[in-house]
């Protein structure tokens, strides 16, 4: 897979992480995906005590991790022993405090005295032996804006018990702070005091020893070596605490020893601190974290699965009292829904057999023997309609002529009574045909 550097190691660790736990399935009581390590184009994955070599590609801006088919499991000696052979001759970054010395030489007042443009920092190497690339100081300049100056750096007693500092020891903040063409950082150090305004200038006309000023900050470094020199490369400044005004600008040492001390500094670098660091200065804190996240959740599963048993408990109970309610009406719904069925049912192949007989000229004594007839079969169209063919034929072949009685008029034979039609219970007996009626004349006389 294609490997780039341009990525940082815990840029490659979130994208990593993030792959993994969509491409491993998880439950609550798993023992990972961890993260244990990372190699040029390979991240080791802890799985349930086990593990597994994940490929990786990284094109410079986006990490793709090979499907789980591709993973291979791994022995944890393999695993110490390959991070050894890869990181020989590597000084790992580190997250630190450190302070660095301002030289007020050449330092410049405003007009009005109340300003003073100084030198916060300038690439290259330090009196305390770190080197600034310029890239870095460009990129940590808007850290420093706004920051404060105070007199004196906290003693030991005030890094314990007033890490943020007391108001009685702000001197000033600064503001304007600018990269210059060489790269330094400056900035304008604005003072409330008068009596620090003159000390600050007896330093910047007078005496350079007088008074100076000394940054305290927060950054990533490695030993390493720049410009034909070895020493501490310093990496990224992640945050700029403040600048003061002392007697003796730090140089490194004491000062730096007491910034670790305070709990202020503490959770700013905890903070700033990256797994990989943690995971090599503390691998039991590492492994006591895994522990309690895996008792956390099976405790919190443990709440829920009770929780749910509970609540399922009393759901069941509740259901179970309304079973038999709910069985009697169903089945009583059962029985009116089948009758309302059969009578539905009865009904339409009723109205089924008239739009059958309507088109037929059958006498209607016939007629109404045949409808009775019809209904009283299955539903059966086609059998029906074959029913009423033959009845027709029958009747063609036994057709008499009608006699006449009387003066020369012809006999009304009696009208058949009407069986129960549910047309004629519902629309009246005008809605019927009538005999010898064509449907185009019973359809346009009912319109």
């Amino acid at each position: 897979m294609k490997t780039t550097e341009a990525l940082s190691l815990d840029d490659i660790r979130s994208q990593v992480r993030a792959q993994v736990n969509t491409l491993v399935s998880t439950t609550d009581d798993m023992d990972g995906p961890w993260i244990t390590d990372i190699f040029l184009s390979d991240a080791i994955v802890e799985i349930e005590g086990e593990f597994f070599r994940a490929p990786f590609g990284n094109d410079g801006a986006t990490v793709t991790v090979a499907p789980r088919s591709e993973w291979k499991r791994v022995t944890k000696e393999w695993v110490v022993a390959e991070s050894a052979r890869q990181n020989k001759g590597i000084h790992k970054v580190k997250t630190t405090f450190f302070s660095e010395a301002i030289d007020l030489s050449e330092a410049e007042f405003s007009e009005d005295g109340s300003r003073v443009r100084v030198t916060l920092i300038q690439p290259g190497w330090s009196k305390n032996k770190r080197y600034y690339p310029a890239a870095v100081l460009k990129a940590a300049a808007p850290l420093f804006e706004g920051t404060k100056a105070y007199v004196d750096h906290p003693t030991k007693l005030d890094a314990k018990q007033r890490p943020e500092r007391s108001v009685r020891d702000l001197a000033g903040f600064y503001e304007g702070v600018k990269v210059e063409d060489d790269g330094r950082i400056t900035a304008n150090l604005f003072l409330e005091d008068d009596t620090m305004k003159t000390k600050v200038r007896t330093a910047v006309e007078q005496n350079p020893n007088y008074v100076g000023l000394s940054i305290n900050a927060l950054g990533k470094t490695r030993m390493g070596e720049a410009e034909g020199q070895k020493g501490v490369l310093v990496e990224t400044i992640v945050k700029a605490n403040s600048t003061d005004i002392v007697t003796t600008p730090a140089a490194g040492g004491k000062f730096e020893q007491l910034l670790m001390s305070g709990d202020e500094f503490t959770n700013d670098l905890l903070e700033a601190i990256s797994l990989e660091e943690l995971r090599t200065a503390r691998p039991d804190l590492i492994d006591s974290l895994k522990n309690e996240w895996k008792t956390v959740r099976d405790t919190k599963a443990l709440e829920t699965a009770r929780d749910e048993n509970t609540t399922l408990t009393e759901t069941n109970e509740a259901l179970g009292n309304q079973l038999t309610e709910k069985d009697e009406q169903t089945g009583r719904i059962k029985t009116v829904l089948a009758e309302m069925h059969s009578a539905l049912e009865s009904l339409a192949w009723t109205v089924q057999v008239d739009r059958l007989l309507a088109g037929q000229k059958l006498p209607a004594a016939w007629q109404s023997e045949l409808r009775d007839r019809l209904v009283a079969v299955k539903p059966d169209v086609k059998k029906a309609q074959s029913i009423i063919a033959a009845e027709v034929k029958k009747l063609k072949a036994v057709r008499q002529p009608v006699s006449v009685t009387g003066a020369g008029r012809a006999s009304t034979p009696a009208k058949p009574k009407l069986g129960a039609n549910p047309i004629a219970e519902v629309f009246g007996t005008g809605a019927l045909p009538l005999d010898g009626e064509t449907p185009q004349e019973y359809a346009a006389r009912i319109a």
